[in-house]
């Protein structure tokens, strides 16, 4: 199990120090940590190096390289992509606003057509293969942009943009794994409440959902 780089200053590391104490530690996968193969049914297969971004300042510099010198002659699609990746923020702005607005609220925006005034859609009604259709024809291409698709487990014609989008940008900095496996996680989310008091308790029938704030 492995996942996009999350430093301890950002809002998943950040939370991730949180729930565990501060105990879970991870461990950086290779500068080249995916690779990506393309069999045309003959036997013959394409291979495309995924590597962790070397420049902070450029979106993704490695990724880029690598794509432009496969596919030279789709250079204005590959930047396209590139530049749709780093807007694929406002998707998940546009994502939180629709969880967090109260229902009634929502409702009133939608009827009077508002929400898209407010908010960034496009990316959370485009399907992943409607825009990838739209800015090449070239199906190997295609394939590499949406090649974790299978992370998020369905199909490109029905995940929105933001979905595809939001995957791949997760793991320009890398991957990494959590040391001894993907059970710490669970250990040390637990002890935690253990610690504390709590219980952590599995095949366990659930009868009740109480919900106490505690400041």
């Amino acid at each position: 199990m492995c996942t996009g780089t999350s430093r301890s200053d950002d809002t998943t590391g950040a939370a991730l120090k949180f729930l565990t104490d501060d105990k879970l530690r991870w461990e950086k996968l290779d500068d080249n940590f995916d690779t990506i193969v393309l069999n045309d049914g003959t036997g013959k297969c394409d291979r495309y190096k995924v590597c962790r971004r070397q420049d902070p300042t450029k979106t993704w510099d490695t990724f880029e390289s690598m794509l432009k010198e496969a596919f030279p002659e789709d250079h204005a699609a590959i930047d396209q992509f590139l530049a749709d990746m780093v807007s694929s923020k406002s998707g998940s702005l546009a994502l939180g606003m629709y969880k967090l607005l109260p229902i009634p609220l929502l409702k009133f925006l939608m009827f009077f057509g508002l929400h898209n005034r407010l908010f960034d859609n496009k990316q959370l009604t485009t399907s992943v293969r409607e825009y990838l259709d739209g800015i090449t024809t070239n199906n190997k291409l295609k394939c590499v942009l949406n090649y974790c698709f299978g992370d998020y487990g369905t199909a490109p014609g029905k995940a929105p943009t933001w979905l595809g989008m939001t995957l791949v940008n997760h793991f320009k900095n890398g991957g990494i794994f959590p040391v001894g496996g993907s059970s710490e996680m669970t250990k040390c989310v637990a002890e935690p409440i253990v610690a504390r008091g709590g219980k952590v308790l599995v095949r366990a029938n659930v009868t009740q959902i109480c919900i106490e704030a505690v400041f």
